[in-house]
């Protein structure tokens, strides 16, 4: 009985591990087969991968590259000029002033991406389908700037300023400064920029990196001077005072007065450079005599001198594509607005781009433009054409007419006679008279928080005009000695 109950329970387990075996195998097999139907079921994967648009290139009047896209993506600049114009970009790629900003609508273009579908059959997968949206590329900014203009007006600038670090030289009323100052040239037949410097600047290519540096820097590398820094135009505003005056009839050609050196106001004195007695307005030009224009301005009064002076487009800002202040004009009106009095000593002061008034380098530049032109007066333009990546024009720039203010009683040929005249008073290097054609000038040396600014405008040549320009430096003296440069660097 022993024995018959062992191979009992051996028969059992014996059973109970085949069965078991049975078992493995069969979810063995099972499970094999789902392996196996798996395997060679096809499986799909869908991946989506962005294509970035490259951000289209700014180039000079002549195809001159300025700022392009490497094929990392990452903004160059073959040569770091013109940085007020082009604006920057920051780390994250997003535009920070200039043609950048404000032409980032075109210059970004728009990104495309590919929907890949993948298919994965007995361990082996292949690309099954494929949807592309092709990137945009960015159009292609042309800028009216010269480069090779450009450059030297930098240069030229630069230098001048140098020379001002550890002191002015010129008397005693201009002190040391260096801190800035701007230069603009237009062509006069259209008012394209050929040339817009404005000192200090920054590299372009160090912007994201440097710019905790850039930014607290206190002389304010980022303005743009030439737009949005506002001067005193000083004796350079004479010109508008002569038209306004002349057209008004309030004087003629012949017209003197007699200079002293100073003028006595209702006790007070107003000084002039020089003692230059009998002056007409064509010497008043010339010479820059004070007391010539405090007279005038009596005649012509506050109304009308503001009258002709938002004439030349001062006052308000200009139709541009950058940002450009439009600066102020002293008048009864501003000076009520500030909580001031207007007095008679204002009027003497307006008329010679002293008090309250105020404009930028590029409105200068401007009211050049103008007495060049006998009146005449074109919007400013920086901007070209735009292109797409193949070379089609999308946008051109046209010359567009901002005022036409007539020639009366031979106004602006007198005013273009006494800047003529003017151009003698340049020596050495600096000499006007070393040009194959006559320049037109007026300087300036206006008050300023630096003690005194140094200006000029002019246009060349002074009878058959193709270029009108504006400098000012900062605390700076001499800014006509600039001219000579910016003359042969455009011709």
């Amino acid at each position: 009985m022993k024995n018959s109950g062992k191979s009992r329970l051996l028969a059992m387990t014996v059973l109970i591990l085949v069965s078991a075996a049975v078992c493995v195998a069969v979810l063995f097999n099972v499970q094999l087969y789902a392996v196996y139907a798996v395997w060679k079921t096809p499986r799909i994967t869908k991946v989506r991968e962005d294509i970035l648009a490259a951000r289209g290139n700014i180039y000079d009047r002549n195809g001159v590259l300025l700022a392009g896209t490497d094929k990392n993506g990452e903004r160059y600049y073959p040569e770091n000029t013109a940085v007020h114009i082009i604006g920057a970009l920051n780390s994250s790629g997003e535009a920070q002033g200039g043609i950048e900003l404000a032409y980032d609508s075109y210059l970004s273009g728009e990104n495309g991406y590919a929907e890949l579908e993948y298919t994965t059959v007995k361990g082996e997968t292949y690309l099954s389908g494929e949807s592309v949206v092709p990137a945009r590329n960015g159009k292609n900014v042309y800028l009216t700037v010269d480069s090779r203009l450009q450059l030297k007006a930098e240069d030229i600038l630069k230098s001048a300023l140098s020379e001002y670090e550890s002191g002015v030289v010129y008397e005693d009323w201009a002190p040391a400064s260096g801190s800035g100052g701007a230069v603009t040239v237009l062509d006069t037949d259209t008012g394209e920029v050929l040339a817009m410097a404005s000192a200090p600047d920054f590299e372009l290519a160090d912007f994201s990196e440097n710019y905790d540096e850039i930014i607290e820097n206190k002389n304010s590398p980022l303005l743009n001077r030439a737009t949005q820094g506002l001067y005193r135009p000083g004796s350079t505003l004479k010109t508008c005072t002569a038209i306004a005056a002349l057209s008004e009839g309030v004087i003629t050609p012949s017209t003197y007065f007699f200079c002293k050196g100073y003028y006595d106001l209702s006790g007070m004195k107003f000084s002039c450079m020089n003692e230059h007695r009998f002056t007409t307005v064509r010497k008043a030009l010339e010479v820059s005599c004070n007391i010539f224009f405090y007279k005038t301005s009596q005649r012509l009064g506050i109304d009308s001198l503001v009258r002709y002076e938002r004439m030349f487009g001062l006052g308000e800002s200009p139709d541009f594509e950058l940002p450009a202040y439009g600066g102020r004009l002293a008048s009864p009106e501003l000076f009520e607005s500030m909580g001031e009095i207007w007095t008679e000593g204002q009027l003497l002061q307006a008329a010679i781009g002293q008090s309250e008034t105020a404009c930028t380098p590029l409105q200068m530049a401007l009211m050049a433009e103008q007495l060049a032109n006998r009146g005449v007066r074109f919007s400013p333009s920086i901007v070209l054409k735009i292109t797409d990546e193949s070379g089609n024009t999308l946008y051109s720039s046209g010359t567009r007419i901002a005022a036409v203010a007539e020639d009366i009683n031979g106004a602006y040929e007198t005013c273009v006679e006494g800047m003529t005249d003017s151009s003698k008073y340049t020596y050495g290097e600096y000499a006007l008279s070393q040009l194959g054609e006559q320049t037109a000038i007026k300087t300036g040396t206006p008050q300023s928080p630096r003690g005194y600014d140094s200006a000029v405008i002019g246009f060349y040549p002074a009878y058959k005009p193709e270029i009108a320009f504006s400098v000012i430096l900062e605390g700076g003296a001499n800014a006509k000695n600039t001219v000579f440069g910016l003359i042969t660097s455009w011709s």
